[in-house]
């Protein structure tokens, strides 16, 4: 009698676990991925793993017109197609694309003689919308396809001859509309954002003598502004000023101080988090909370004036606050104690007509493009 129920629990348990093994297998079988609305076929089964959905790399690669490469002794796959490269590693959560190091939590695996790799990243790195639909476990992904894309050409701000150079963001990272990603390329629906285009990038030069110079624009910059000052207070600072050497300082205007915002900054709020411009080369001060300011009161003024007037019918000029990446006006009286308003003035040399635009007809503007075709 003993035997026997040995030999019933036995039993149950190899039911009980091919029962478990069947269920699995039956979950990972029934997922299905689409493609532009079109079924992508693959020889091994997709596969969750840890919450993210795992395919074979030859069939997702190629649905997705990259070609693949395998290097046995690294164990590196590489896939490419015309501006992009993604790279992979057996067992590692490393990858990159074009050749910028990513982290991925989901590491490419051998399944059944078949590499597996998460699919999200694999799809979204291309620039393409990935969506999952858990009651019929099916993932569509929805990609332009390369041969409806007709690339334009354009002349860009470094190849035209303008009167200024206009600096660029340094904005690196790709967004879709829920998501950030790890590139965008020509063929998705979201080309053509910020990180698609590489302008003018930020460069400066420490002159070692309390000014930076911008290799971009031209202009020679204080490196480190003085204390809170009235705009007529500013206007004689600069005229007496003999920093470095020289005797011809300014107030920026505002396309001048604007032109050292960095668009990587973060807000934190009424605190500072990541600031709006270089700090390595330029010091920034933030707001004294000791006198009850908030760490954003630290706005730097420019000699660009309203043409109308703000608040209670005060002048006002433009600035930028570097703490939280605002443009404004602020009003050159305190609208409360009526006293003159304090800001900070970070002078400038040099360069006299950046940010003075030449208005052209249209006739005028069709023969400078047709010149530089």
């Amino acid at each position: 009698m003993k035997k026997h129920k040995m030999i019933t629990l036995a039993v149950l348990g190899i039911l009980i676990i091919s029962s478990i093994l069947g269920s699995y297998a039956s979950t990972t079988s029934t997922i299905k991925v689409y493609l532009n609305d079109e079924q992508i076929i693959f020889d091994t089964s997709p596969e969750i793993i840890n919450g993210r959905t795992m395919v074979p790399l030859r069939g997702i690669f190629e649905a997705l017109e990259m070609k693949v490469s395998w290097e046995a002794e690294t164990k590196q796959i590489t896939a490419q197609k015309s501006g992009l490269q993604i790279q992979l590693y057996l067992g590692s959560d490393i990858a990159y694309v074009n050749k910028k190091d990513v982290v991925i939590d989901a590491k490419a695996y051998v399944k059944e003689g078949r590499t597996m790799v998460p699919l999200r990243f694999i799809a979204e790195s291309t620039g393409a919308v990935v969506e999952w639909d858990g009651t019929t476990k099916s993932i569509t992904i929805t990609s332009n396809k390369t041969e409806d894309i007709k690339e334009v050409t354009t002349p860009t701000s470094m190849e035209l001859d303008l009167t200024y150079k206009i600096v660029d963001t340094g904005v690196t990272t790709y967004y879709t509309d829920s998501s950030r990603v790890s590139n965008i390329t020509v063929s998705s629906a979201f080309y053509g954002q910020d990180a698609n285009y590489d302008g003018n990038q930020p460069s400066y030069t420490d002159n070692m003598n309390g000014t930076v110079t911008d290799n971009v624009t031209g202009l020679m910059w204080q490196q480190t502004m003085a204390s809170k000052m009235t705009y007529d207070e500013a206007v004689a600072y600069a005229n007496a000023s003999s920093l470095g050497g020289y005797n011809d300082w300014r107030i920026p205007s505002i396309k001048e101080v604007f032109s050292l915002i960095q668009f990587t900054g973060e807000s934190g709020g009424e605190v500072a988090k990541t600031l709006y411009i270089d700090t390595d080369y330029f010091d920034q001060p933030i707001g004294d909370t000791s006198i009850g300011e908030r760490e954003i009161d630290a706005q730097t003024w420019s000699s660009t004036k309203y043409v109308g007037k703000t608040m209670n019918g005060d002048e006002t000029v433009f600035g930028v606050n570097f703490i939280d990446g605002r443009i404004k006006g602020y009003g050159l009286m305190n609208p409360r104690t009526r006293d003159d308003n304090t800001g900070y003035f970070r002078l400038v040399r040099g360069n006299e007509d950046y940010g003075v635009n030449v208005l052209l007809t249209t006739e005028m503007a069709q023969l400078q493009i047709l010149q530089q075709v």
